[in-house]
């Protein structure tokens, strides 16, 4: 994958329905891999780019996800996330997600009634920190798993036994655990992105964001910060930028003028300035690709 499309990164992990949005400059390469067994989706990804996911998980199945690499710290429903993190999302779990760049994955997806067999329930979405060892294991084990596949040694409901096991079994035997609620700061947070979703053609006016939680500019900028990893005004940049991009990708019919408009963008000569410096190219080029 050689440019950032959000709609074909929605189901990176399989049956989800998650928002990306890319937030630092630069042209975007993933790589994004899928191994199906019989009753689990295995799900992996890299990206060269620092990105923000947001929205709903399976309504179908567990997600069991390890953080292989993490350059700098990320963040997971607010809460901060790094390399060796384990993260466990429920049946229908919304999740928020800033990953840095750099940042690679690996995330199983289990339906509950499969991962029941194995006496594990999940009702919260968990975050466990692994130690060296652990770590060391999980990276070899998924490894395995390629190399296995790839050479036929095992049978398919062999080796997914065998990974569940081993998941199973390290996540029981750690005691560093995290059950992710939702702070008043975070909610806060998720109503002011909401709003800024909600009004994303309007100009940015932060009165607005002070009348709807009843909080100070400086205290919200400081808490949506904490959450994102951005501020109020950069989330509102990239997630307008961002929505230009997808007209411009699959919207056969539009130009970058009427894309442009569509998003309140009046001044089109600056929008085509910050869409280059967030995307690498100018917004013509985005359409003559596509």
């Amino acid at each position: 994958m050689r440019f950032f499309d959000s709609e074909f990164l929605k189901n990176v992990v399989s049956d989800s329905d998650t928002r990306h949005q890319q937030v630092t400059a630069g042209r975007f390469e993933g790589k994004i891999k899928r191994i199906i067994l019989p009753n689990i989706v295995i799900d992996h990804g890299e990206y060269n780019l620092k990105l923000i996911a947001q929205g709903a998980f399976s309504p179908n199945t567990v997600t069991l996800m390890i953080v292989h690499r993490m350059d700098e710290t990320g963040k997971v429903c607010g809460a901060d996330l790094t390399g060796g993190n384990l993260i466990v999302l429920p049946v229908h779990a919304d999740a928020e997600f800033t990953i840095p760049q750099h940042t690679i994955w690996t995330a199983i997806n289990v339906p509950k009634a499969h991962l029941a067999k194995y006496g594990f329930q999940v009702e919260t979405t968990q975050l466990f920190i692994l130690d060296k060892i652990s770590f060391h294991q999980f990276n070899q084990t998924y490894s395995n798993l390629e190399a296995q596949l790839s050479e036929c040694k095992e049978s398919p409901e062999v080796l997914q036994d065998m990974i569940l096991s081993h998941f199973i079994q390290t996540i029981e035997s750690l005691d560093d655990k995290l059950e992710l609620r939702y702070s008043d700061g975070y909610l806060m947070a998720l109503n002011v992105r909401d709003h800024i979703i909600e009004h994303i053609v309007e100009p940015l006016q932060m009165y607005k964001l002070c009348q709807l939680t009843n909080k100070s500019v400086r205290t919200i900028e400081r808490t949506f910060k904490q959450i994102f990893n951005l501020t109020v005004r950069d989330y509102h940049a990239y997630y307008r930028l961002s929505l230009v991009r997808q007209t411009l990708i699959h919207d056969k019919n539009t130009s970058v003028s009427n894309a442009a408009l569509k998003y309140g963008y009046l001044h089109l000569a600056r929008f085509s300035t910050n869409y280059k410096k967030l995307f690498g190219e100018l917004p013509s080029q985005t359409l003559r690709r596509t």
